[in-house]
């Protein structure tokens, strides 16, 4: 009797210093099995990252379709596309550039005699510098868009080895080198010729505008020669190659901006990056060119701020 009274306590205390004990295993099982799923859902996330689709151009359906086929049945779909766009951007942006008066001959003083008095004006200064300067940097900020676009196609072109449809399934892709380069002269080097052309006629299309009103004008005109290719891929696509277009993504690598940066620093970095100091880096580049225009050549503007 006794011995059952004194045993009886050890064995609940016992019985319930094993609940307890389950309890808090069971605890912990769950909190780890919460780490470990918000961990997974956080790897997905940056994985999935990483698995981008073409942009839906002209240059993006040419690779898009040399990768999945071959180079041959690209041109024969893509190329009358791809032929278009840099036709047509390379004309506009060569005549442009040609048609344009030079930087000096724009700060030259121009002369008009209105009966006792002759008005003398020099036609870029006269343009207000913040118009410049604004008209400028929404120039640069629109064109710089399309630059990850562009490195996004030279890792596809060289490197990418798998590729995934819509369902997610994953399929890998074997091209030697030699179609690869092909790819990448094609469809990404022929982007990278328009694009430097376009900014270059651009820019010098919106510092030398006589006008106010030109200036905003040419800043609208010419990212119209800009998206030319998306315009071309609209109208001339085949529906097919464009669907498939939107639902395939590849298997890209991440940009380390400095050697032997951890990818996940590297990914902070481009965040910050286009969070504080984009906006800020076009403004300064655009200030110091559009002053160090103005102030350059033996004929420097008189007013260098407002040009008026």
């Amino acid at each position: 009797m006794d011995t059952r009274k004194m045993h009886f306590p050890d064995s609940l205390w016992s019985k319930g210093g094993r609940r307890r004990t389950s309890v808090v295993n069971d605890n912990s099982s769950m909190e780890a099995y919460s780490l470990d799923k918000v961990e997974q859902v956080a790897d997905d996330e940056i994985e999935e990252r990483f698995w981008l689709p073409v942009t839906e151009n002209a240059y993006g359906a040419f690779i898009h379709t040399a990768l999945q086929t071959n180079v041959l049945r690209a041109i024969l779909f893509c190329g009358p596309m791809l032929t278009a766009s840099v036709v047509l951007q390379l004309i506009f942006s060569l005549e442009l550039l040609l048609a344009l008066p030079s930087i000096q001959q724009q700060k030259q003083e121009s002369c008009t005699n209105s009966g006792t008095l002759i008005d003398c004006v020099q036609p870029l200064c006269h343009i207000p510098s913040p118009l410049q300067i604004a008209a400028l940097g929404v120039f640069i900020i629109l064109m710089f868009n399309n630059v990850p676009n562009m490195y996004r196609h030279a890792q596809m072109a060289l490197m990418t080895t798998r590729w995934k449809n819509g369902t997610g399934q994953i399929m890998q892709i074997e091209k030697p080198l030699g179609s690869r380069m092909i790819i990448f002269i094609l469809g990404v080097w022929t982007e990278v010729v328009t694009f430097s052309a376009i900014l270059i006629s651009g820019s010098l299309f919106i510092i030398t505008a006589k006008t106010v009103d030109l200036v905003i004008r040419s800043t609208v005109a010419i990212m119209f020669v800009q998206n030319v290719d998306e315009v071309v891929f609209d109208a001339c696509c085949p529906q097919e190659i464009t669907q498939e277009v939107g639902s395939t993504r590849y298997r890209v690598k991440w940009l380390v901006l400095i050697p032997m940066m951890p990818q996940d620093l590297s990914i902070s970095l481009e965040y910050y990056y286009g969070l504080f100091f984009h906006l800020p880096f076009v403004f300064i580049i655009t200030v110091c060119v559009v002053f160090t225009i103005r102030w350059i050549g033996p004929v420097p503007c008189n007013d260098v701020w407002w040009g008026l």
